[in-house]
């Protein structure tokens, strides 16, 4: 249910307390939230970002030219509204926006090869 959820989440560019207040017969938000602290804890999230990062890279062809490769970047910062020390210690602070000053930043960079984007990588900073 959680994966659904988050899938549905990334496809629609939207968040995981929109879409449970909007979807029938899924849990509560902050249900989810529990499960995925627990299955994602905050010391492992870097450890877990490299394998993840290594696995997008494995699939990039090995014919690809490696010189003068386009790749389009894009950086977004998803609002934070957690209170726990842990978690906030992996946000960044900014101008306030939608009710907090607190916020996830997420880049992400495609390698354009033959107009397809070819691998995603993504980084929190």
């Amino acid at each position: 249910m959680i994966f659904d959820v988050l899938m549905k989440a990334s496809a629609k560019c939207s968040n995981l307390e929109a879409l449970c207040a909007d979807l029938e017969q899924v849990a509560d938000s902050n249900t989810m939230r529990e499960y995925l602290n627990k299955a994602f804890p905050v010391k492992e999230l870097r450890e877990q970002e490299r394998q993840v990062n290594q696995a997008l890279a494995h699939g990039i062809p090995t014919r690809m030219i490696r010189k003068g490769i386009e790749v389009a970047i894009d950086i977004h910062d998803e609002p934070f509204y957690g209170k726990q020390e842990g978690t906030r210690a992996v946000t960044c602070s900014g101008q306030a926006k939608k009710g907090t000053t607190h916020f996830v930043r997420i880049a992400t960079a495609y390698v354009i090869w033959r107009q397809v984007g070819v691998a995603g990588r993504v980084v929190r900073e």
